[in-house]
């Protein structure tokens, strides 16, 4: 079984991106114990969608920056 994790982003007019984070690979038949998700796999979680925003956000500015020139 896989479990994927993504992130929608919308500029609120139009459809919204749908950014790919994480796919976790479970047991086809999960228990409690392997349904968790673990440490190293949060922290990549974390840091990739930390990535991303600080990307758009930094995309979003650049743009208002250059409207205003």
């Amino acid at each position: 079984m896989q479990l994927k994790i993504s992130l929608a982003i919308s500029d609120g007019v139009g459809e919204s991106d749908l950014l790919p984070l994480l796919t976790l690979e479970l047991d086809a038949r999960p228990s409690v114990q392997t349904l968790e998700l673990g440490l190293a796999d949060a922290k990549a979680l974390l840091a990739r969608l930390q990535a991303e925003i600080v990307t758009r956000q930094v995309e979003s500015q650049s743009a208002m920056v250059e409207s205003k020139r």
